[in-house]
């Protein structure tokens, strides 16, 4: 994508976290195009809340569930809840467990822990539990092996459908152009499924791989220049379970964080003086290079950011910390506005960094511009009245339709891997063909 990416509007309609309620797009849009603005998504489009009961309806089940069915009939109750303690402590840490447990039983419930997972080491509950295993993969392997392929073509079928039923609203107003801030529900090929089904492919801009800021510019001249990063690394729990974590980091490696993201991780209420203490790993980070290489020297009006920078900023308080990138929050100070997602309330006014921030999310919409003397106003704009808050809204396909994309896929799928068999087992042939 240029660097010198300049869009004719007056202004731009922010949504975020509709999670699958495109009449609220559809309204949006029809907004967008009666006033002339952009339409900027700041993530969340895709319905996946409702996947896992997707999943059940098809009849299929994970490979965790046939799992927990087999170690619950094998195992003692007490140590089945030292297997599922002991992947959790692993999985989540031991911290995370006890921040479910009220502060006054705290130090008895990591007493209680620690005895278990101590007990989990031992040489007799590893022996027991690894005969089980491997009893349950005798048994159950090949239904396991089943279910991970369905729940993957599933899962590919599904984003191509989400990606289409978005493209079909935007085809009803090809004139407003689409900024797209991927979320932490987009897969990184989502954006380029959307454009396949467009009437006009050039509707549309991945604000994740653009290089350099965005510009928009009214019919008086004024321009008003933006950068996005999705800033989250929460993954839907379902993904584990069906990919791989080389996988996962393929599919969503707009979000997932590598090396350098991982040093540069933030937590809370910190400090502008410990994010300089950062500067060196951030300013290396690969969304920080892209947004900022060219444009070292020129302002950056609206930063756009899916996840949260600095503690979490509600008006009820009923949200929780979660870690954020330092280049998130080196771009949101370089920023006269920050713009955030993912949160599912709106809110306006300064994040913990004393940046000027707001938050678009479900049916509340912001209306940003620049006024005659250059200032950013948002004002908010009840998008849709009907969107109750309920991000698990229902899955618009029929089963019978998944399921025959389904088979279909699955059947492709069979033929690679047998294929891919082949290949393994007789690499001489396959050099000859």
């Amino acid at each position: 994508m240029s660097l010198e990416t300049i869009i004719e509007a007056q202004g731009q309609l922010v949504i975020s976290d509709v999670h699958g309620k495109m009449d609220t797009v559809k309204k949006a849009l029809s907004y967008s195009a009666a006033n002339d603005y952009a339409l900027t998504v700041n993530g969340d489009i895709v319905n996946d809340y409702s996947f896992t009961n997707l999943i059940s309806q098809m009849g299929y089940k994970s490979p965790n569930e046939i799992q927990m069915e087999y170690l619950s009939q094998n195992l003692s109750q007490n140590d089945l809840q030292t297997f599922i303690l002991a992947r959790n402590a692993a999985q989540y840490g031991i911290d995370a467990i006890l921040n479910q447990v009220p502060q006054a039983q705290r130090k008895e419930a990591q007493k209680q822990i620690e005895e278990v997972l101590k007990y989990s080491q031992t040489e007799l509950f590893q022996k027991r539990v690894q005969n089980i295993a491997e009893n349950m993969m005798l048994e159950k392997g090949e239904e396991m092996q089943n279910n991970a392929l369905k729940m993957r073509a599933l899962y590919e079928v599904f984003m191509d459908e989400e990606a289409k039923r978005f493209a079909n609203e935007l085809n009803n107003y090809s004139e407003v152009k689409v900024l797209f801030n991927k979320g932490n529900h987009e897969n990184v090929y989502f954006v380029e499924q959307v454009r396949q089904y467009l009437d006009n492919q050039e509707q549309i801009i991945d604000l994740n791989e653009h290089k350099g800021y965005v510009t928009l510019k009214s019919k008086s001249g004024l321009e008003t220049t933006l950068a996005a990063m999705t800033n989250s690394a929460q993954m839907m729990p379902y993904l584990s379970e069906i990919f791989s974590e080389e996988e996962l980091y393929q599919l969503y490696s707009h979000m997932l964080p590598d090396e350098n993201k991982m040093k540069s991780m933030m937590f809370g209420d910190q400090s502008i003086e410990e994010l300089k203490q950062l500067e060196s790993i951030y300013k290396e980070d690969w969304d920080y290079k892209r947004i900022k290489e060219q444009n070292a020297d020129k302002d950056l009006d609206i930063f756009l950011t899916h996840g949260q920078v600095g503690k979490p900023m509600t008006n009820n308080n009923r949200a929780y910390d979660v870690p954020y990138y330092a280049s998130a929050a080196a771009l949101s100070l370089e920023s006269k506005l920050t713009v955030e997602g993912h949160i599912h309330s709106n809110y306006e006014g300064q994040n913990s960094f004393g940046v000027d921030m707001v938050r678009a999310a479900g049916s509340d919409a912001a209306i940003i511009e620049k006024d005659e003397n250059g200032q950013i106003q948002t004002t908010w704009l009840k998008i849709d009245e009907t969107h109750d808050g309920n991000h698990s809204n229902p899955i618009p396909y029929s089963i019978e339709y998944l399921q025959m994309r389904v088979d279909d896929l699955v059947k492709q799928y069979e033929i690679m891997i047998a294929q891919a068999q082949n290949q393994v087992q007789n690499p001489q042939s396959s050099k000859a063909a």
